[in-house]
């Protein structure tokens, strides 16, 4: 006998009109299988919030987030509420991806094996499919960067769902590296800055996986991804720059003490370890599970100039992190083949200085069924930040459901 379990949602916790806000806020659990071939076995929760305008209009329509490689918290939702201008005429749902944030399964989560593509989208499919009874009106699916391509991916499964996408900044062309993100660096940061990023890089390769060198190099990789795509880091620029003239020893010193704590977990947990359950409930293990998914079906490391990383190097680190060949070395996520098929109203929004926007859908695109929403000077998944943008974007998705 199938679980009856699986059909209901858990309110955990209300912020009603929390500090001045016109809006309530509310935490959700959804009981979903570990794995959806197997209904009858293990489960674990998914968390999902939801946001309601005070006074929303009875004409209302669902904007609902599918979570990506990050957790779903109330202050990322609030923030994009807002960037989409506050609207009282929409729903805001917020929905964690499998094996991040709390939704995460019982027991260690060294090996999280439970989390693919196919399965994530397969829990935002049986969670609309709960959600539609109390919400029968006009929905939007959105999602950002990964979550722009699951969320292509999402429509190209399950035609049915929902009536627009909205793919935020989206790679849609995925490979085992991505020597196409190297090609912005140096128009982003500059070339001499490049430059010397590089020779510290160079200086840096290692003589054996996560030693002191490998350890430094990935923080070295994470100060160039992050000046590279995100405007909201633009502001050390300069500082890192001027840094950088250091002898490596030294800038790799400066880099360990001054960054934030997000960059330190990139680099601690993506090397081989124990990783318990409530380690894990802490919420800091998204790039472990990041990286375990690279390693099993996604692929898109880094490679080419400024950083090092050679193919059998990354081979070689799969295997060691999770005792498996990485099967993302010989088949990629082909998500750019499913634009064209796909049958609802597809909205995306691209920047010209989002080096992933190299692997993604740009003006000159092709697809007909695609409206895009193009700035030259915009960098990753601003749209969800940036008030004037977000503003315009869900003008243009209002417009789709007409």
């Amino acid at each position: 006998m199938k679980l009856i379990v699986f059909c209901f949602t858990l309110v955990l916790t209300s912020m009603v009109f929390a500090n001045g806000e016109n809006f309530t806020l509310e935490e959700h659990w959804y009981t979903q299988p570990v794995d959806h071939s197997e209904v009858d076995g293990e489960t674990f929760q998914q968390q999902f919030l939801t946001l309601k305008p005070a006074d929303l209009q009875s004409d209302y329509k669902v904007f609902f987030i599918l979570g990506n490689e990050s957790d779903s918290t109330a202050s990322k939702l609030k923030d994009m509420y807002r960037a989409y201008g506050s609207p009282d005429d929409m729903v805001f749902i917020f929905s964690e991806h499998r094996g991040y944030g709390q939704s995460i399964t019982a027991g260690a989560q060294t090996k999280p094996d439970y989390v693919s593509v196919d399965q994530a989208l397969t829990d935002y499919h049986r969670l609309i499919e709960h959600l539609k009874p109390q919400h029968p009106v006009p929905w939007i699916a959105a999602g950002y960067s990964y979550g722009g391509a699951l969320v292509i991916n999402f429509s190209f499964s399950y035609p049915d769902d929902v009536d627009v996408i909205l793919s935020s900044s989206p790679p849609t062309k995925w490979g085992f590296q991505i020597p196409e993100y190297s090609e912005q660096v140096p128009i982003n940061l500059g070339d001499a800055f490049s430059q010397r990023l590089g020779r510290h890089v160079s200086n840096l390769t290692p003589e054996a996986l996560y030693d002191d060198n490998w350890q430094k190099r990935e923080y070295i990789t994470t100060v160039i991804a992050m000046l590279s795509q995100r405007h909201s880091m633009q502001f050390l620029t300069p500082l890192l720059s001027t840094l950088s003239y250091l002898p490596t020893p030294l800038f790799s010193w400066s880099l360990e003490t001054l960054l934030p704590d997000e960059a330190k977990l990139y680099v601690t947990k993506r090397m081989p370890g124990e990783i318990t359950h409530e380690e894990s409930k802490k919420g800091n293990l998204m790039w472990r599970t990041w990286k375990y998914q690279q390693c099993s079906e996604i692929g898109n490391f880094f490679g080419g100039f400024p950083f090092s990383y050679t193919r059998n190097e990354l081979i070689e680190d799969c295997r060691m992190t999770f005792g498996e060949e990485p099967a993302s070395a010989e088949k990629n996520w082909d998500v750019n083949d499913m634009i064209p098929k796909i049958t609802v109203p597809h909205v995306s929004v691209s920047g010209g200085r989002d080096p992933w926007a190299r692997m993604g859908i740009t003006p000159g695109h092709g697809f007909e069924n695609v409206t895009l929403i193009y700035e030259k000077d915009r960098f990753h998944c601003e749209d969800k930040a940036e008030l004037e943008l977000g503003v315009r974007v869900m003008s243009v998705l209002r417009d789709q459901l007409q």
